[in-house]
């Protein structure tokens, strides 16, 4: 019992690491570039390399236990993400690519092990919650942490988060962990339907990735300079729209739910285009575009299908969108008036994402209308349910 109860602490701890290095990265990133590189317009490239290795630590969390046991994963895992970040600092801007990508491939294996370790067991709701506000706590004080990068002090983030990454490893390699191999059965998910709820999960990814990333960068075309407390409130607006979804999901069908969200996150933006109310835009957008990938998530368990294969599906889909819009985001905000980039950029793909939400919700409606009509002998009654109950 204590070596559990040393466990959880230990995973907890690795929560708040990994959220000081997803809220602060951006930071760090754009005043790194403009200060020390003299590259200004390398941040859309380098959140596109943390994006993508992240997607190839989710992978290789799927590799099986006898090919990679759980402690040598977990500690692959702190030691990437550790030096990762350690080297962007360190290390010349033609390695730094390089770096992110190490970072980035630890961070998404500790995002993996981390959840299954607080699913694993009896209060597994409390203690993935629990774990998850952590590392929205970390996500609100990386942003301010990385603007102390100013003056050449570059290691303030990567010293914290490794030094949070070393003070939780030993303990939480003492926590037992369900098996995190893949989960191959979709089960009797319609393919056409989960295949539209994956392109909106990609649109998500770009949603996250253009707004929490490219936000510092668009912020300094308007001259704002208290950056670090701008990303402050949108991370922790982010988590507390995640709240508030938790609380009243139950009551608000999912589709309905996506809707409100995206609508209000599409409102915020509006309110991004100006440095008068850009504070109020960083906080609304967090607030709405936060329940929207765990409201995409909620959808999979009405769909009959292995949790455990789908979810990692949407997972690896947001992280592909995640390295592919900030670059299109970044090209597009050229062709724009610059107060405008990316404000136009996450409305656009917050657009795609609510119509592929409808479009899967009516092609799952007519499905279902066209099944009650010419029911089949073989058919099971719970062959399929609704994805999007009412």
């Amino acid at each position: 019992m204590a070596d559990r109860r040393r466990g959880t602490t230990g995973v907890f701890v690795l929560f708040l690491a990994i959220g000081l290095l997803q809220g602060g990265l951006a930071v760090a990133l754009t005043r790194l570039g403009s200060d020390r590189w003299a590259r200004p317009d390398s941040l859309p490239y380098l959140l596109a390399c943390f994006s993508a290795g992240s997607a190839a630590g989710v992978l290789v969390c799927w590799l099986p236990r006898r090919l990679l046991p759980h402690r040598i994963l977990l500690g692959g895992a702190v030691v990437a993400t550790a030096t990762g970040a350690l080297s962007i600092v360190a290390a010349p801007f033609a390695l730094v690519p390089a770096a992110t990508f190490v970072a980035g491939a630890g961070f998404g294996a500790l995002a993996v092990l981390l959840n299954a370790a607080a699913a694993t067991g009896g209060d597994a709701v409390r203690r993935t919650n629990f774990g998850n506000g952590l590392f929205g706590i970390g996500a609100v004080s990386g942003p301010y942490i990385a603007s102390q990068t100013s003056g050449g002090s570059w290691w303030a983030l990567p010293a914290v988060v490794a030094l949070v990454l070393v003070l939780g490893w030993p303990a939480a390699t003492r926590a037992p962990v369900a098996s995190v191999a893949p989960a191959t059965d979709m089960g009797t998910v319609n393919r056409f339907v989960l295949g539209i709820l994956l392109f909106a999960a990609f649109c998500y990814g770009g949603v996250e990735n253009v707004a929490g990333g490219l936000l510092p960068q668009h912020l300094g075309s308007l001259e704002i300079s208290s950056v670090g407390l701008y990303m402050s409130c949108f991370w922790g607006a982010m988590a507390i729209g995640r709240l508030i979804a938790a609380a009243v999901g139950h009551r608000v069908p999912p589709t309905r739910l996506i809707t409100m969200a995206a609508a209000g996150a599409g409102g915020g933006c509006l309110l991004l285009a100006h440095p008068a109310t850009a504070l109020a835009g960083c906080a609304v957008v967090g607030l709405f575009a936060g329940p929207l990938l765990p409201t995409l998530l909620a959808t999979l368990a009405t769909l009959g299908a292995a949790p455990l294969g789908t979810t990692r599906l949407v997972l690896l889909c947001s992280l592909s969108g995640a390295a592919v819009f900030p670059i299109l985001a970044d090209l597009f905000r050229r062709t724009v008036p610059t107060h405008a980039g990316v404000p136009l950029a996450v409305g656009i793909l917050l657009s795609l994402l609510l119509l592929s939400v409808l479009t899967a919700n009516g092609a799952r409606t007519a499905h279902s209308v066209a099944t009650q009509r010419t029911p089949s002998r073989h058919a099971s009654p719970d062959r399929e349910k609704d994805v999007f109950p009412r």
